[in-house]
């Protein structure tokens, strides 16, 4: 019987032992899972929040550089307003504060009496701001776009109806032409050069923009004084105007009707002045007066006492430009000349 229980209890042992191992193999396999999974679980929380951290910084990042390219742009567009409203009278922009956050509740319907250039913020980006020019002259709406995007008039519709709600109420045409600009630099000073060409009253769309604008708008900044950016007129391909004989230009001598009828013809090419040609104007059987808006401007070219006579109309103002001016009115320029004030500039 000794050997028989002593076997059992062999195998008893053995099998314990055998057990024992295989339990502490199962509990170390298991705690190597548990230990494998808390640093997966560790790591994985790690990087979702190094993640979110990466993400948050940038976002800070961009919002600094919106921020700074909003406060640059911004200012740009401040500063030459001020500088307009310092030179041209009685003239009002629409406030910034409300053309960056346009909202109904914010844009105030403008007065449509009187012509107006304004600037439009019609998109943003964390880098990229869009700004375009907007001239109201009484009879319709210019959008200039120094990019030139095909949704430019889809994106500004909508400030348009409440800025000008009489005008885009009756459905009248609102414009979009071409302009030449420099993409590289930030559309503000691009729509700041062209705000200038029609604060000149010439068309945006004729004019090629030269380099240095920064230069020059820093220059009109330190001397608070608004001139034109560089440009040059695009060349006109219309042989048809240039009947004339050129050598009386090169000579001095007298200029006849041809010279006058070309000069008309390209100012209102290139300009939104709409000058009548002066053969047509003071013929006896076709004399009429010239009809313009109250605040709009006009430019002619008159025949006086045998010589040609400028005369520039703008709030309420005629300027007369004579170089043989004696002090008199003569009776034809009394008949051209209904406003009560009047500058007469003698040109040497």
């Amino acid at each position: 019987m000794e050997p028989t229980h002593l076997k059992r209890r062999e195998i008893c042992a053995d099998f314990q032992a055998e057990n024992a191992e295989k339990v502490r193999q199962d509990n170390a396999l298991k705690n190597k899972k548990r230990r494998k999974a808390y640093a997966k679980f560790k790591f994985d929380n790690n990087e979702k929040l190094h993640q979110q951290l990466v993400l948050k910084n940038k976002k800070r990042r961009e919002a600094y550089a919106t921020e700074k390219m909003s406060n640059h742009l911004q200012l740009k567009i401040v500063q030459f307003q001020n500088l307009i409203i310092r030179q041209v009278l009685n003239y009002e922009f629409c406030p910034i504060h409300q053309i960056l956050q346009p909202h109904s509740s914010n844009l105030q319907a403008l007065d449509e009496s009187k012509s107006r250039v304004e600037f439009l913020l019609i998109s943003r980006t964390s880098n990229f701001w869009h700004w375009v020019c907007v001239f109201y002259n009484l009879q319709s709406i210019f959008i200039y776009d120094p990019l030139n995007r095909p949704d430019t008039y889809d994106k500004s519709i909508g400030l348009l109806r409440l800025l000008f709600p009489k005008h885009t109420g009756n459905q009248k045409i609102i414009h979009c032409p071409y302009v030449e600009c420099d993409p590289s630099k930030d559309s503000a000073l691009n729509a700041i050069s062209i705000a200038t060409s029609l604060f000149y009253n010439f068309k945006p769309d004729k004019i090629l923009y030269k380099q240095g604008l920064e230069k020059h708008f820093d220059h009109m900044l330190e001397n608070k004084v608004i001139k034109h950016f560089p440009f040059e007129f695009k060349k006109l391909n219309d042989p048809s105007i240039y009947h004339f004989d050129e050598s009386l230009i090169t000579t001095g001598d007298w200029l006849n009707d041809d010279h006058m009828y070309c000069v008309n013809y390209l100012v209102r090419k290139f300009t939104f002045y709409e000058p009548v040609d002066t053969v047509v104007i003071q013929s006896p059987e076709q004399y009429k007066n010239i009809t313009v808006a109250r605040e709009s401007k006009h430019f002619q070219i008159l025949h006086g006492s045998n010589h040609w006579i400028c005369y520039k109309y703008e709030n309420n103002n005629i300027s007369l430009y004579d170089s043989k001016f004696n002090g008199n009115l003569n009776e034809l320029q009394e008949k051209f000349l209904p406003c009560k004030v009047l500058y007469i500039l003698r040109v040497i």
